[in-house]
């Protein structure tokens, strides 16, 4: 990416996708992939569940976007309901679908909640960021 707006989006295998300057969105795909946004803030799009990626520079004022192919009864279009996101090591209500696990950096997802046995690693987007909640989260 350059100094504008842009949007960049990986291909099939492992990609390093980096935006620089300008509110950038980027998908990085089916691989395991580094995406770094740079200045502004920026989008991380999560298509695919099949390899984790990993965001290099999650800031205040980035946005993570679900897509609800990837991610099936996330919810409804839109900001991340507060009742699916929870910090800490595990879901542990039926509703929470997104868990950052502040220790480690991960995001991870919980297609039933605290039901599920096997929850999938998607994203690592850094340890202890404080100001992480629901907000920065859209389905799409």
């Amino acid at each position: 990416g350059g100094a504008d707006n842009d949007t960049l989006k990986g291909g099939r295998a492992d990609d390093r996708l980096k935006g620089d300057a300008g509110a950038d969105t980027l998908d990085g795909g089916p691989g395991r992939d580094k995406l770094t946004g740079g200045a502004d803030d920026d989008t991380f799009v999560f298509s695919n569940l099949r390899k984790p990626d990993k965001v290099t520079d999650m800031s205040d004022g980035d946005v993570i976007a679900l897509t609800k192919s990837a991610f099936p009864g996330i919810g409804p279009e839109g900001t991340l309901g507060a009742d699916a996101f929870h910090i800490g090591f595990t879901a542990t209500k039926p509703d929470q679908k997104i868990v950052y696990n502040e220790h480690s950096g991960w995001l991870e997802w919980y297609r039933h909640g605290s039901q599920t046995t096997d929850p999938v690693a998607f994203a690592k987007i850094g340890k202890h960021l404080d100001f992480i909640d629901h907000t920065d989260f859209i389905v799409i």
